[in-house]
């Protein structure tokens, strides 16, 4: 691929980058602007995806362990990004459906806690509509993440909504010596 393309290329997908980054996409403008750019994107890629078929194509004919770690990577991957897009968005049932599948990694690699505690977490997760019908609904309504903003995708863990108060509080140090912030930072979990 010539230089030239892929400074295009790189300079398409910044100006697309900060579009995304500066707008919420909230009227048809924006989401137009935005449909554009993502296409005159694809337009640019559209080499670099025959390359990467190309590549993983003779790679699975060369090597078992290149098929594996493929397979596995793209498992993987696949998997993190669910679970994450369930957190950012507050989606609790795909986060159990995401963190379920993910038990059986957490056994296969020793990690008995997370193997242990895991289970426990998706089972109670799937019997929660029975047995506290209104706390399955506030969860099922987006409310399992901490937003700050009303922006999609910006939903945080709890823990990481707990410990982003905590650090508001306690400025750049992130030592927390004063009571009342800290006391404040849990007080945000609850």
């Amino acid at each position: 691929m010539p230089s030239e393309e892929r400074d295009v290329i790189a300079s398409d997908a910044l100006r697309l980058l900060e579009m995304l980054q500066k707008s919420e996409a909230n009227n048809d403008e924006q989401r137009t602007l935005i449909q554009d750019a993502l296409h005159e994107f694809e337009q640019h890629t559209v080499g670099l995806n025959d390359i990467m078929r190309d590549f993983t194509i003779d790679g699975r004919s060369r090597s078992d362990t290149f098929l594996f770690w493929e397979n596995y990577v793209g498992f993987i991957s696949q998997l993190l990004l669910d679970y994450t897009a369930a957190k950012r968005d507050g989606n609790r049932l795909l986060e159990l459906e995401t963190f379920a599948e993910m038990i059986p990694l957490d056994f296969m690699c020793g990690h008995t806690n997370y193997a242990r505690w895991g289970t426990v977490n998706v089972i109670e997760g799937q019997i929660l509509k029975e047995s506290k019908p209104d706390i399955h609904e506030s969860i099922s309504n987006d409310n399992a993440a901490v937003r700050r903003t009303g922006r999609p995708f910006s939903g945080v863990w709890h823990d990481m909504g707990i410990e982003q108060s905590i650090n508001r509080e306690c400025g750049k140090l992130r030592i927390c010596t004063q009571m009342k912030a800290l006391c404040r930072g849990i007080l945000t979990a609850t």
